[in-house]
């Protein structure tokens, strides 16, 4: 028998036993669908688009701007431009009071890696416990500080650790070289950079200056993307000039201590032996402690 025969012969085959296949046998295929059922699923078909449809168009047009603004508050973010503060000088120049940049270690809690060790020597570096340390983390799962304006050693430590979840900021740390010698006059700031007492209180706006701010886009992982608007410069501080002479400062300082410590005395005071200098060292301390004084 020849290929063609063979072919026709299993075609023949295959359209008897298809013939003999009695469909009205099948209830299901037997029954006859109703005509609303078709009607009825091309209609939800159809509103399912249409629901589609309306709700980009809200999307997209008319919630558009309460949608850009969520996306906008859940990725973009204000980045403050720290002004330097101003400088304390004496009357010959010399530095009283200045700001030097210091690192801040400050960590995200629920993002926070690290095994018992790592933890451990972190509370070490940072001259806390361990019990401290978790007990800090604990407070906040997504922000907090966990030393401010430490040395540049530590930070460096810290970072080298490589614990997941810690970062760092750089500040502004406030330094006194003559130390105890001016702090009646100078004063002091906090941690924040704002003064507290003396001339860093009484000059604080001028001091302080004014921060600037940028605006900039970040991702999850806190990493800045791109620029959004424009950015404001920070306007610096003033400095502030003082008629006090540190040199003689120190030495009269040097004196009262000695004198304080032999005498075993509570107090004491000391004048300059010029008119002249005292006059102005009077003013400028006059100022500077009862300024805030007279805004209260």
């Amino acid at each position: 028998m020849s290929m063609n025969g063979k072919k026709s012969a299993a075609k023949g085959r295959a359209n008897a036993s298809a013939r003999s296949v009695n469909y009205s046998t099948s209830p299901l295929l037997a029954t006859p669908t109703p005509p609303w059922r078709s009607k009825l699923l091309v209609a939800l078909v159809g509103l399912g688009f249409a629901v589609l449809l309306g709700r980009a168009i809200y999307v997209q047009i008319v919630a558009a701007p309460f949608f850009l603004k969520q996306g906008e508050i859940r990725y973009g973010h204000t980045i403050e431009l720290p002004a330097s503060r101003g400088r304390i000088v004496d009357r010959n120049g010399l530095i009283l009071a200045a700001s030097v940049p210091a690192p801040s270690i400050w960590a995200i809690p629920k993002d926070l890696e690290g095994d018992a060790r790592s933890r451990a020597r972190l509370a070490t570096l940072l001259d806390m416990t361990s019990a401290a340390l978790e007990a800090r983390l604990a407070d906040n799962p997504n922000f907090v500080w966990l030393r401010r304006q430490v040395d540049e050693n530590v930070a460096k430590a810290v970072k080298n650790l490589n614990v997941k979840g810690i970062h760092e900021v750089r500040e502004y740390k406030r330094k006194y070289p003559e130390g105890e010698a001016a702090a009646h006059v100078v004063g002091f700031t906090n941690v924040e950079d704002r003064g507290q007492e003396g001339v860093e209180l009484a000059f604080q706006k001028e001091l302080a200056g004014r921060d600037g701010t940028r605006r900039v886009i970040k991702d999850r992982l806190g990493r800045v993307i791109e620029d959004v608007g424009d950015s404001v410069a920070p306007v610096e501080g003033q400095d502030i000039g003082l008629a006090v002479d540190s040199k003689v400062q120190f030495f009269a300082y040097q004196r009262i201590r000695d004198a304080v410590a032999a005498n075993k005395a509570r107090r004491a005071a000391s004048s300059s032996s010029t008119r002249r200098a005292a006059r102005c060292w009077r003013w400028r301390t006059f100022r500077a402690i009862r300024r805030p004084t007279a805004r209260t």
